[in-house]
């Protein structure tokens, strides 16, 4: 039986839960960046990875903008332009077209050299940005979308920042039928793990003989 996966539908519905209830303010999620010097493959923010479902575009920005004019830009996704050279190593991607588009199950998919005209003219017609990603402390360093609409602030008389960074916890607080069965299925893999580890746990063995059984059968479990 395959895994249970979210699919663009339900990733689409997400979007529009959270369009609806920014009402006529702009938001912006950002995926965050990659560290390459490090050895885990990168993994996007969790915000971003819950309305989009894209895992595999470092810099990538998601734009909600719901009171734009044409219904096909009231979500705009911005990824970074092709790289010929760093993708003959780590992995070639779409151009932007008809097969990415479906793919991601967006319409208006943008390389991010585009970002700051098609943000810029949201927030002078919106003149109210929404804050969606976790707000921080003051002895770190401000959320993402804050830092850019500090920007916009400058240049845009009238504007004005608004906090909807409690959208997301409410929106997550609830559980789909697929949310559901991901979870019964990362229950499962984990009982089969612990199931594996006591059959063949015995004196001797020490914490990495443990953790190595305890992993393999992770794995070998999907």
């Amino acid at each position: 039986m395959p895994d249970p996966v979210i699919s663009a539908e339900e990733h689409a519905g997400r979007r529009a839960k959270l369009r609806r209830a920014l009402e006529d303010a702009v938001g912006v999620v950002f995926a965050g960046e990659h560290d390459s010097h490090l050895p885990t493959p990168f993994r996007p923010d969790p915000t971003f990875e819950y309305l989009t479902g894209v895992v595999d575009e470092p810099g990538a920005v998601l734009v909600l903008d719901p009171a734009a004019p044409v219904a096909a830009r009231r979500e705009m996704l911005f990824l970074r332009p092709l790289n010929p050279e760093l993708e003959k190593w780590d992995g070639y991607r779409l151009e932007v077209g008809k097969a990415l588009r479906d793919r991601i199950g967006m319409q208006a998919v943008f390389r991010t050299t585009h970002l700051p005209r098609f943000l810029s003219a949201a927030a002078a017609r919106a003149k109210r940005l929404a804050c969606v990603h976790s707000l921080a402390q003051y002895n770190q360093p401000v959320s993402p979308d804050l830092a850019i609409f500090r920007k916009l602030l400058e240049r845009i008389p009238g504007a004005e920042i608004v906090d909807r960074s409690d959208q997301m916890p409410e929106l997550r607080a609830v559980k789909s039928t697929a949310e559901r069965r991901m979870i019964q299925r990362a229950i499962d893999i984990t009982a089969i793990g612990f199931d594996t580890v006591m059959r063949a746990i015995e004196p001797g063995m020490n914490e990495f003989d443990v953790q190595e059984t305890l992993e393999h059968a992770y794995r070998a479990n999907g």
